[in-house]
């Protein structure tokens, strides 16, 4: 269950900054950065929300438990992700990186955490035994 629950996150790690290239080269220069980011983080959620949702069952029956901790787990692993990659690569500082809560702004990445943290729970009752899928 743990290596394909970590290969589902892996997607989430590159869909992340694809999803940050669409906004960056195509949405903002289109439709401005406040609409942009904002829309941004929806389709990120989206993604992450689809993903787990197609992907998740195929990783074999999920009790709700397990679906929590997948979901802590991927939280973990994200933050990670996002703080590894600004202090590390982009070196950026901690003040920088943190912009990304700034949900005032219309950085909706506290919206990509949740859904993250959520989604294998969430999706566990739209998948029944009925359908072949759980």
């Amino acid at each position: 269950m743990w290596s394909g629950a970590l290969g589902i996150w892996l997607l989430f790690a590159v869909a992340a900054p694809l999803n940050g290239g669409l906004r960056d080269f195509v949405l903002s220069p289109l439709l401005g950065e406040g609409v942009a980011l904002p829309l941004s983080g929806l389709l990120l959620a989206t993604i992450i929300g689809g993903l787990t949702y197609v992907l998740l069952p195929r990783i074999g029956t999920i009790a709700v438990g397990d679906a929590w901790r997948i979901g802590g787990v991927w939280l973990v692993l994200t933050l990670g992700f996002e703080f590894g990659m600004g202090l590390l690569l982009l070196d950026q500082s901690f003040a920088e990186i943190l912009e990304v809560f700034r949900v005032s702004e219309g950085n909706l990445y506290l919206l990509v955490l949740m859904t993250v943290a959520i989604a294998p729970r969430l999706t566990l009752p739209l998948r029944t035994p009925e359908d072949g899928r759980s």
